[in-house]
């Protein structure tokens, strides 16, 4: 199984709530990017490589720009010292699900919550407690990786 899968388990076995199907497509979401439109053309690997990585997040919400269009969203809402602390080495910062929400930005935290059959504390809780570890796995190397190799690792590839 892959990085989301090991992680959720960790996480629900220790205690942090019940992690279910739904939230593993919030999250694969917010790390990989929306699905694609049927007609939508990707962007070949080529063009993710040429894309900066500290680019701000696209306007179409959470999860519209990946894990680096996340990060940097998070950043550009006050988060960076917690997302610094997931990305590099040492111990995780902790991010509290309301600076969280604040961050995401309501409209795109009650569409997740509406997909997730949850409430949106209950949302947020489970994310803030997923994904500082989820993220500092998939960052394991000190950098962020490409679209690509984040596919892959969420994958198990």
């Amino acid at each position: 199984m892959g990085i989301l899968d090991d992680a959720l388990k960790q996480f629900t076995q220790g205690g942090g709530g019940n992690a279910s199907q739904p939230l593993v497509v919030i999250l694969q979401e917010l790390l990989v990017g929306k699905p694609q439109q049927p007609g939508v053309r990707q962007a070949s690997p080529q063009q993710e490589a040429e894309v900066p990585q500290s680019s701000a997040a696209p306007q179409g919400g959470a999860g519209a720009g990946g894990l680096g269009g996340l990060l940097a969203q998070l950043q550009a809402a006050g988060l960076d010292d917690a997302v610094k602390s997931w990305i590099g080495t040492g111990q995780n910062k902790p991010v509290q699900p309301e600076d969280l929400g604040d961050a995401l930005g309501k409209r795109a935290v009650t569409q997740m919550a509406d997909k997730a059959g949850c409430s949106q504390q209950d949302l947020l809780s489970q994310l803030a407690a997923a994904l500082p570890g989820i993220i500092d796995k998939l960052t394991q190397d000190g950098r962020v990786p490409t679209q690509a190799e984040i596919n892959q690792r969420i994958r198990g590839q």
